[in-house]
């Protein structure tokens, strides 16, 4: 994080007021100026709606960005939402100019290296083409000779990579596992037949579906029941900060507001906790 000038204090300000769309970043006594001078650099994985995309105007938007400044909002900070591909956003976490990152599903490999905060829940699962589509078969175990198209750096890619390795010792061809650096970059793969199948959050291919009617078919496995957190810096001291922030935002309805925008009401946490026990 860093300390902020006032004119970027001013600015962190104005896109609070921004966020407009999914609920209030309002914190109780109706006040979005921050209290503290300090201002949280907030990385939200680009180009993957309804998690976090762009508006005409090119602010970011969305659950991640939405829920970045609300929960800013009411830690008194200020705070920049910055557009990133997600395998960057790690690097720049890891290299300490990045304070927050979305988006992350919750491991224990991550654990030991990061702090977690769930704020969303989640699975995987695969779009097609709705015309000509690739006939993606609905186990894991027979995707042999397909080639996916799946973000860079996603948590799914080493069992991808294993199932592809089970596939060569089989005598069967490998799965190609090409990564792309957002969901865009993924749906213009299959789109124009340079991948079979994109493996992505069915949060984010379920609102592709909806909005490119007509374009996509769900195909193959649901898989991977997982929950989505905040990472920070280990042991820093943000991530509690963070869970308090947003168990305030469940509380006064602010949370449900921003996920019911984006047709998540079925993604919703009922408690904020950091580095949560996956095995419960």
């Amino acid at each position: 994080m860093r300390r902020s000038s006032s004119a970027a204090v001013l600015t962190a300000v104005a896109m609070v007021v921004l966020a407009g769309c999914a609920g209030s970043s309002e914190d109780p006594e109706g006040s979005t100026e921050p209290t503290s001078d300090e201002t949280l650099l907030w990385a939200a994985v680009t180009g993957e709606p309804p998690i976090s995309f762009t508006d005409a105007n090119g602010t970011p938007i969305g659950m991640d960005p939405d829920l970045a400044r609300a929960i800013a909002a009411k830690m008194g900070v200020g705070v920049e939402v910055m557009p990133e591909a997600f395998q960057n956003s790690l690097l720049g976490l890891d290299a300490k100019r990045i304070d927050v990152v979305g988006g992350a599903s919750i491991t224990e490999a991550r654990i030991e290296k990061y702090d977690m905060v769930p704020y969303s829940t989640g699975a995987y699962g695969m779009l097609t083409r709705a015309d000509n589509g690739a006939d993606i078969p609905d186990s894991l175990d027979e995707l042999c000779g397909f080639t996916l198209a799946i973000n860079a750096g996603d948590v799914m890619i080493p069992m991808l990579q294993e199932l592809s390795e089970a596939c060569t010792a089989a005598g069967e061809p490998a799965i190609t596992v090409s990564e792309f650096p957002d969901a865009t970059a993924n749906g213009l793969a299959v789109q124009s037949s340079r991948a079979d199948a994109w493996v992505g959050p069915t949060i984010a291919q379920g609102y592709t579906a909806k909005v490119d009617q007509g374009k996509w078919e769900r195909t193959g496995p649901v898989w991977g029941n997982a929950t989505i957190g905040f990472v920070t810096q280990k042991g820093a001291g943000l991530a509690e900060r963070i869970a308090d922030a947003i168990n305030e935002l469940i509380a006064d309805g602010t949370y449900e507001e921003i996920m019911s925008t984006y047709g998540l009401t079925d993604n919703m946490i009922t408690k904020a906790t950091v580095n949560p026990d996956l095995g419960s």
